[in-house]
């Protein structure tokens, strides 16, 4: 999981806004950082300086890096509306976020860590994907065990005079909240003008396939380059419950229930074989594989997963290609 690690105060004093919670160094020293950070205020900054420093102030708010800052970004562009808009409300709906919204966490940091360690579940199932996309009607609770409700109980504490988001119902008591809608941008409120994000990156960047996209190398065109599409591999693979969920280097998520996975089997065994005449050797006919479970997998070669069973069965290899096909 790939998050920023390096100075806080630095960043909160470079931008004069409290990014990651709180800040006593902001309060002390309100400019910016540097030998010459108080005297440097004169300093006139260009239109490129100002859309870059709304960009960033918004992915440091969430906690992500550029790539996935990238990503929410072209998912944003993709959708239908108001392209901005639309890009706050998928940061908004991080579960990450979510968790921190209902107060169950004081910081973004903080509820980040409390999902990555398997501290709350979506409608009863445990998810610990800190960018997991909630939805209306989505119910996120603690989990059930001692040691989270112990954590998140100090955590609501800290919040107890911190109202919930108007978008969201939350039972403090019994330590559950409820996404009722997709927040509206005045709710959100954000701290950078996302409009700026929204030209910086579509000056930066013009569309794949586009002319302005297009060029020659050598006075060869190599738009064709431009325009394949980049070979999919797998980021992170958890185990959630019944199913197996994967994200993608592209940012999608898919969640493959374990038993169409194990009915799906691209082995000999489920498959059988054909011999010099075509004639199907071996394979069974069995379709369905209810309460079968993963119990394991690993990595082969780059290019595939193979899965251990809890019937027994682990040679079937599931390329890329073939496990992004199961939808």
């Amino acid at each position: 999981m790939a998050r920023y690690t390096g100075p806080r105060e630095k960043i909160n004093r470079r931008f004069g806004i409290a990014l990651f919670g709180p800040s006593k160094a902001l309060e002390l020293r309100n400019f910016p950082p540097g030998q010459h950070g108080a005297r440097n205020t004169r300093r006139k900054t260009s239109e490129y300086g100002l859309a870059l420093a709304e960009k960033q102030k918004l992915r440091f708010q969430y906690g992500l890096m550029e790539k996935q800052f990238r990503r929410f970004f072209a998912e944003a562009q993709r959708r239908k509306g108001v392209t901005g808009e639309t890009l706050l409300q998928l940061l908004e709906m991080r579960l990450d976020n979510v968790v921190y919204r209902m107060g169950f966490a004081n910081t973004r940091f903080a509820s980040r860590q409390l999902v990555s360690h398997r501290h709350f579940t979506v409608n009863g199932r445990m998810v610990n994907i800190a960018s997991y996309q909630c939805k209306p009607g989505d119910v996120v609770t603690v989990k059930n065990a001692p040691r989270s409700q112990q954590l998140v109980g100090r955590f609501l504490e800290m919040t107890q005079g911190t109202p919930a988001s108007d978008w969201m119902t939350v039972d403090r008591d019994k330590m559950s909240g409820t996404v009722n809608r997709v927040p509206v941008r005045e709710e959100i409120a954000p701290i950078a003008n996302e409009q700026l994000v929204v030209e910086l990156y579509s000056r930066s960047s013009p569309p794949i396939g586009s002319e302005s996209s297009k060029g020659t190398l050598s006075g060869v065109p190599f738009a064709f380059l431009l325009e394949s599409p980049p070979i999919m591999t797998p980021n992170r693979l958890e185990l959630i419950g019944s199913e197996v969920a994967i994200i993608w280097s592209d940012g999608t998520e898919q969640y493959i229930p374990m038993e169409k996975l194990r009915a799906a089997s691209p082995s000999a065994e489920n498959t059988g074989e054909r011999d010099l005449l075509g004639n199907k050797i071996g394979g069974t006919d069995q379709k369905t594989f209810p309460g079968v479970t993963v119990k394991d997998w690993r990595m082969v070669g780059g290019y595939a997963i193979q899965f251990d069973f809890s019937d027994g069965h682990n040679t079937g290899l599931y390329t890329f290609d073939f496990l992004k096909a199961l939808g």
